[in-house]
């Protein structure tokens, strides 16, 4: 008898979720793993245009850091465009956002900073400047330290991606998922149908809304699937579920 497959939450907050489900077969609580850490579109400083570096860090090395930073996603529904083409090159540091040649999907914070005091400044997340909603998640996350007379000047371009493109989209940092019941503890032909999943975000996301997108994911990709495969002979099959699976995300 196929049961109806049951979701309880057993602890929610702004950083972590934890639910119980039951009625299901593990292999779609890891469908959700999968899809959670690497199809789910969130936003990361993809690139940076450096002006002026004086500091003792390379500029890779800073770059790098850049790359670290969350940045806070929850508008990503509103943009519908992923062209990710880069703002135009822009020396002038008054004006932070100078006329993108794509001004729906790509973003860009400024930062300049420049030691003019007699000990050392911490160059933080909270620093970075623009003119739009798009910000770092926790502001007092470090980028440098600066000793008298040094600058930074740089541009951070932020675009949309998903983790399996690079680990900076990927929305979850960890997730942990544990069987907790047998249909027959003795017949191990049976497979667990209830399960625990604890889902910790990034920060780029709302937990909830991590899982719930991970949900509408595998619901398109199943529904493009069952159309795909309507009609085609085996050997054309393959290769189209391939071509799904890439597309959907």
């Amino acid at each position: 008898m196929n049961l109806i497959p049951k979701i309880r939450i057993i602890n929610s907050d702004n950083e972590s979720l934890k639910i119980r489900i039951d009625n299901i077969d593990i292999a779609v609580v890891n469908s959700l793993r999968r899809v959670m850490m690497s199809d789910i579109r969130t936003l990361a400083i993809d690139s940076v245009r450096f002006y002026k570096n004086t500091s003792v860090l390379h500029d890779e090395f800073i770059a790098h850091r850049l790359g670290l930073l969350v940045i806070n996603s929850n508008m990503i529904d509103n943009i519908t465009c992923e062209c990710g083409t880069n703002p135009t090159n822009n020396p002038n540091p008054t004006n932070p956002n100078p006329n993108p040649t794509c001004n729906i999907c790509t973003y860009l914070l400024r930062l300049d900073v420049v030691c003019d005091t007699d000990s050392s400044v911490c160059v933080t997340a909270g620093m970075l400047k623009g003119d739009h909603e798009v910000t770092c998640v926790n502001f007092d996350s470090m980028i440098a330290r600066l000793n008298p007379g040094e600058e930074i000047s740089l541009d951070a371009i932020i675009k949309i991606g998903r983790g399996k493109t690079h680990a900076k989209w990927s929305p979850v940092c960890a997730i942990e998922y544990k069987a907790i019941e047998y249909k027959d503890s003795y017949n191990y032909g049976e497979m667990a149908t209830s399960h625990t999943l604890k889902v910790e975000s990034s920060g780029s996301l709302d937990p909830l809304k991590i899982l719930l997108k991970a949900f509408d994911i595998i619901t398109k990709k199943l529904d493009k699937m069952l159309v795909t495969i309507k009609g085609s002979e085996i050997s054309e099959i393959v290769p189209k579920l391939s071509e799904i699976g890439n597309s959907i995300g």
